[in-house]
């Protein structure tokens, strides 16, 4: 999973499996500057996002990394586990 998220700080990211749910939160540093801009392409502010883990995630083994504006999240698959995949056409 990539969380695209340039201008952050590594060490307010925080990442928390509880049960069958894995929420990937940030939260800026207090006093952190919020200039006035007239346009810009994304917010530096804080974020919370939530999402479902099946039984085929190994929910121990989660590992996450911040390169380059990029959060990377690994969500390895419990060998024997793997699901089949189908195309759904668009019509």
């Amino acid at each position: 999973m990539l969380v695209f998220a340039p201008g952050r700080i590594r060490e307010n990211f925080h990442l928390n499996v509880k049960g069958n749910e894995l929420t990937v939160s940030y939260l800026p540093p207090e006093g952190f500057p919020r200039p006035e801009w007239v346009r810009r392409e994304y917010s530096r502010g804080a974020f919370d996002r939530s999402l479902t883990l099946d039984e085929t995630i190994d929910a121990t083994n989660i590992t996450a990394k911040y390169v380059d504006g990029v959060l990377q999240v690994s969500l390895p698959i419990i060998p024997g586990k793997e699901t089949s995949s189908q195309e759904i056409q668009i019509s």
